[in-house]
């Protein structure tokens, strides 16, 4: 009798799969897939995921199973080193792409006056604004060589495509026309990868082709997670006051000691507008002044500043002030976050804020002096006794003044010297007051930083102070020893306008 042929079930071809995977297993050859025929008139399943409603799979012959080890296509043998992976930059081929229209002088360059411009153009999105904000970031603040014009073929040079760089490698230098250099095919010049006295991540850092790269990445990243709103939730706090890396602190401190007293004295401040400004803001001070700022373009976001996880208020508020430091005939052509980043004083922030004067202590700002004689000499005797009285001074209009000030809720901001700082004590920085406690004779400051330290050893001089969210609390004295300087807002309104 002749052997039957066989057939997979007429139901499902579907349902033969795992037959037919184990056929494949034990080398069995696989049977064809008959496929029941659809009559004309039939109505089709409505459902997606109905096996029925699929086509019919075609024959499909068994593959023969490669022995263990075998590369697949295009994998090195094994053992074998894997191919370099060449990586082409995205930050070049963005700058590139839209040289010609950056270039408006048409001179083959791009300055730091034209890229300037195109912070402020909003037509610049995406990774194209980030590109333009790691450019601003590269020439902000920068001097001699490093302020210099790059060519068309630096990018060309930058956008080739290269093995991905070895981190222990050091970075490369940047290349530069020097200034008598009219033309981008002129020789050109190297300048160094580090620059002394810049702190690495922040726009005063070496102009390296490494730094353009990383500026490019925050940037993208800055403007991807930038809110878009004033306030994420819903009013300002405490936490989402945070300095960026620009030197802002003199106004990041008293806004925060502003947010910290009342988050509703925020909400004041800033009117969004509508009708034809719609997007923009009006800042009305309490010192009498009032300036409106246009909507944030992409690259303005993706410049260093404060931090957004709270909403675009901080944001506003440096540009409101750096719109308040430019003169009115500069507001549309310059980019105001870089006049907050060129420094101020925190004092003139609080009048501004809160339209009251201020009064200043001046404290030792020097923990180093000796506060006893080092020698016998007249010198060092004097010296010391200086110090000594200076200090005990400070003390004494500390313990008077601050009590009062803090419970009227007044605003409070001080002030490190350039030098000779402890660890966990920012040089050149603003902190603000928050309180101070007469028992212990202690004093709690905020970093506006917001970071945290914590001491390698015993809590002083010597290791520091243990610092949470940028709080930290230390011993009155020491604190008077080590900043230069504090202002405390009174009650006594402003008789004149404030610079």
């Amino acid at each position: 009798m002749p052997r039957r042929p066989f057939h997979l079930p007429r139901y499902s071809v579907l349902a033969s799969l795992p037959l037919l995977a184990m056929c494949l297993a034990i080398g069995v050859p696989a049977p064809a897939a008959t496929a029941k025929p659809v009559p004309p008139n039939a109505k089709l399943p409505t459902k997606p995921q109905d096996p029925a409603f699929l086509p019919p799979l075609p024959d499909t012959p068994a593959t023969p199973v490669a022995p263990a080890g075998t590369p697949r296509p295009g994998q090195s043998k094994p053992g074998a080193p894997e191919p370099t992976r060449l990586q082409q930059s995205p930050f070049a081929r963005a700058v590139i792409a839209n040289f010609s229209r950056w270039d408006t002088d048409a001179d083959g360059l791009l300055s730091a006056e034209e890229v300037e411009q195109q912070v402020l153009n909003p037509e610049n999105t995406g990774p194209v604004a980030a590109a333009v904000a790691a450019l601003h970031g590269r020439f902000w603040r920068a001097e001699g060589e490093a302020r210099k014009p790059l060519s068309r073929a630096f990018f060309s040079e930058l956008a080739k495509p290269k093995a991905p760089p070895d981190r222990a490698s050091k970075p490369a230098g940047i290349t530069v026309l020097p200034a008598s250099t009219p033309s981008a095919t002129a020789p050109a010049t190297t300048q160094a990868a580090t620059s002394p006295g810049r702190a690495p991540g922040t726009d005063d850092d070496q102009d390296s082709e490494k730094d353009l790269e990383m500026r490019y990445s925050r940037a993208v990243q800055q403007i991807r997670t930038a809110p878009r709103s004033l306030y994420n939730g819903g009013t300002p706090d405490l936490p989402d006051c945070r300095q960026g890396a620009i030197g802002s602190c003199f106004v990041i401190a008293p806004v925060g000691a502003f947010v910290h007293r009342n988050p509703a004295d925020v909400t004041k401040l800033i009117d969004a507008l509508g009708g034809e400004k719609l997007g923009w803001y009006r800042i009305q001070f309490a010192s009498g002044d009032a300036v409106e700022i246009p909507p944030f373009t992409e690259a303005e976001l993706g410049l260093a500043g404060a931090s957004t996880r709270g909403g675009l208020w901080v944001r506003v508020l440096e540009k409101a002030f750096g719109t308040r430091k430019l003169k009115p005939e500069d507001r549309e052509d310059q980019v105001a976050r870089d006049e907050i980043g060129k420094g101020g004083s925190g004092a003139s922030t609080i009048r501004i804020l809160t339209g009251n004067q201020t009064v200043n202590i001046r404290l030792l700002g020097d923990w180093t002096k000796p506060l006893t004689p080092k020698d016998e000499t007249p010198q060092a005797k004097a010296e010391a006794d200086k110090a000594k009285a200076d200090l005990d001074k400070a003390l004494s209009q500390l313990r008077n003044q601050l009590p009062e000030a803090l419970a009227a809720k007044r605003l409070i901001v001080t002030g490190t010297p350039a030098t000779n700082v402890p660890t966990s004590i920012s040089p050149r920085h603003a902190y603000a007051v928050f309180a101070f406690d007469a028992q212990a004779d202690t004093i709690t400051l905020w970093n506006p930083h917001s970071s945290n330290f914590t001491p390698k050893g015993p809590e002083g001089l010597a290791n520091g102070y243990a610092r949470k969210d940028g709080l930290l609390t230390l011993p009155l004295t020491d604190y008077a020893r080590i900043f230069r300087g504090i202002n405390i807002e009174t009650d006594k309104p402003l008789t004149a306008p404030v610079k």
